[in-house]
């Protein structure tokens, strides 16, 4: 649920069948995964506790470390992990999960957390005795408004008509100020003002603006004369 609702893989291991000290490396052997399938991997990116390998980061878990109905202490995992690593891992396999889809992607701190926190909420009936390594967030990106090349982008000197659209972005987590946009994290894709303003135009509708006719001046061309072009 953690994927669908918030867009963070995550596992769950019966933490009976695990040691202390999970850690993140590259391994290459035999694992049997959930469904009981046998697999051979090679260089994928594999979550590994002091003896074994648990699970295949945001790919898929194993057998071995599953939680079940008889499961009475529960680890959660989420984590940030290189995409490439993430694909890699789905091709050795030769099976894409949802875990895999979203993890291929880039994952930001800020959804890690959100995950987290949803986890938590999730299992309020269940004692947490502890967290370990708590997502730590970026700080927020701030960007300097340049109200001239708004204008310059979109045409207009009236630039009230773009209100609505601000006020759509500004509930999507975007402070605007007079002077600079803050960027939530989740944004990661956001880094210059020209990005501000794709953003903006989306939420206004480029069917708003009234398209003109680009002047081309057509050019002549002499003819060739010793295999050189003169305009």
């Amino acid at each position: 649920m953690t994927l669908l609702e918030i867009g963070s893989p995550a596992h769950v291991y019966d933490a009976s069948k695990l040691s202390s000290n999970l850690s993140a490396e590259l391994y290459s052997g035999d694992l049997t995964i959930l469904g009981n399938k046998e697999v051979s991997v090679k260089e994928v990116l594999a979550i590994k506790d002091d003896k074994n390998v648990v699970s295949l980061a945001s790919v898929m878990g194993l057998e071995a470390t599953k939680s079940t109905e008889q499961t009475t202490n529960y680890l959660f995992e989420i984590g940030i992990f290189d995409s490439k690593l993430i694909r890699h891992g789905a091709k050795e396999i030769k099976l894409a999960s949802n875990s895999s889809n979203q993890g291929s992607r880039f994952i930001s701190q800020e959804v890690a957390k959100l995950g987290l926190e949803y986890i938590k909420a999730a299992s309020s009936n269940l004692e947490v005795s502890n967290i370990v390594n708590e997502i730590k967030v970026d700080e927020l990106k701030r960007i300097k408004f340049d109200e001239n090349k708004l204008k310059t982008y979109s045409g207009l000197n009236d630039l009230s008509v773009f209100d609505e659209a601000i006020k759509q972005l500004s509930r999507l987590g975007f402070v605007f100020s007079k002077d600079e946009v803050i960027v939530p994290n989740y944004r990661y894709d956001v880094n210059y003002f020209e990005d501000i303003i794709e953003e903006i135009f989306r939420f206004y509708s480029y069917q708003k603006f009234t398209p003109e006719k680009i002047n081309i001046t057509s050019l002549r061309t002499q003819k060739r004369s010793n295999d050189k072009l003169y305009w």
